[in-house]
């Protein structure tokens, strides 16, 4: 990624040409991949409340939808790099973030710490790579494709594949130079609250990358089901939250609309 044209804002609140002169590929080139505090949500989250036991029991909750396949793309690619620098230090950083199917078309999915900061600012000049730049009014979805989502998996081992932009970790026969994207395949384990991936550290760089089942290798689409938050280092697993069906409806339609 050497271009700044190709990254597409996550945001309609950022000046375009201002966050695209922002990301010469000096820029690009030198981001680093966040690296989150070992914070956890087991028990907390970072207001302070608790995580109450997520509990799928209300029928008015969309829990699944199909992925989004364009005919006409050769390949989706609806998992990327989030470009973003921080308010305070100016410093250029990247998470990984992906294209998720919704009615609006322009919707993304990444990590709550890729877009803002420990004291709650809101990171600048955010950009999604692979983007669009959009002259023929088509929607982000329909130059990428999107993954399907479904929520509330009750199974206790998830054949999950993850795709992210590591620094380090485990991903298997990847160069860790936090650029390149790498996949891993594994299985996941079900908590309360969580889902994670014992004994694995996806690595510095996959916050916000999808958690998805069923992907298709042939056009690159799956289902996702969460999102990859940090890795755990007392208990030595990779954990992604457990999206409650009401919040992620009601954040859908409000991202939507807005």
């Amino acid at each position: 990624i050497t271009d700044s044209s190709y990254a597409a804002l996550m945001t309609a609140k950022f000046d375009v040409n201002k966050t695209l002169a922002f990301w010469t590929p000096e820029r690009m080139k030198s981001a680093k991949p966040l690296m989150p505090k070992n914070i956890g949500f087991r028990n907390k989250t970072r207001s302070g409340a608790k995580n109450a036991k997520i509990m799928v029991d209300d029928d008015d909750q969309t829990l699944s939808m199909d992925p989004f396949d364009n005919p006409n793309n050769p390949l989706n690619y609806p998992i990327g790099m989030l470009f973003f620098s921080d308010p305070e230090t100016g410093e250029p950083q990247v998470c990984t973030a992906s294209v998720f199917n919704t009615e609006n078309g322009n919707i993304g999915m990444t990590a709550a710490h890729c877009l803002f900061n420990d004291d709650g600012i809101q990171f600048n000049n955010i950009a999604f790579s692979p983007g669009f730049d959009d002259p023929d009014g088509f929607t982000l979805q329909q130059y990428t494709g999107a993954n399907g989502w479904r929520l509330g998996l009750e199974d206790d081992n998830i054949v999950t594949t993850v795709f992210g932009y590591p620094q380090n970790g485990d991903m298997p026969d990847c160069p860790k130079d936090g650029f390149h994207l790498c996949v891993m395949v594994n299985t996941v384990e079900r908590r309360d609250t969580e889902y994670v991936i014992p004994g694995v550290n996806l690595g510095d760089g996959v916050s916000g990358a999808p958690w998805t089942i069923e992907h298709d290798p042939n056009r690159n689409l799956g289902y996702m089901y969460g999102n990859h938050a940090f890795y755990n280092t007392e208990e030595n697993q990779s954990e992604s939250t457990r999206y409650n069906p009401e919040d992620f409806n009601d954040l859908l339609e409000y991202v939507s609309e807005n």
